[in-house]
């Protein structure tokens, strides 16, 4: 991640949100989720995932990627891609995986291809697992 923009724009995080932290008001949270984690808690502290949960996420598919406003206070506010493999996510960055995935909040707001650092943070990112 860009050193000068990344901990200004980004959060990037394991887990799922499941509420808004002051400290990420200002930034894009993304997130890298098991799937199992959802499925365990898709009736209590992770309803926000009810509208994809399981019939937009694969049981193939064991993580999943979120991207959501840190500032927004609607937990079901958010881009994602449940529909890759291990192997598949880390061939390309985040950008592009953003690019496969679902969601149109990002796209609705121009954000991530507006706002200078965000975009060249998440482009130049890979993950690697």
């Amino acid at each position: 991640i860009n050193a000068e923009y990344g901990g200004q724009y980004l959060s990037i995080s394991t887990g799922y949100r499941k509420g808004k932290k002051p400290e990420n008001a200002s930034k894009v949270e993304i997130w890298f989720t098991p799937r199992f984690l959802i499925e365990m808690g898709v009736n209590a502290t992770a309803k926000h995932f009810q509208v994809i949960f399981p019939a937009q996420w694969r049981e193939t598919t064991p993580v999943g990627i979120f991207w959501t406003w840190g500032g927004w206070d609607d937990l079901s506010s958010m881009d994602y891609l449940t529909t890759q493999n291990m192997d598949n996510l880390s061939k390309i960055n985040l950008y592009e995986n953003w690019e496969l995935g679902y969601g149109g909040y990002w796209r609705s707001v121009g954000w991530v291809v507006g706002r200078k650092g965000a975009h060249v943070g998440i482009a130049n990112f890979t993950l690697c697992l």
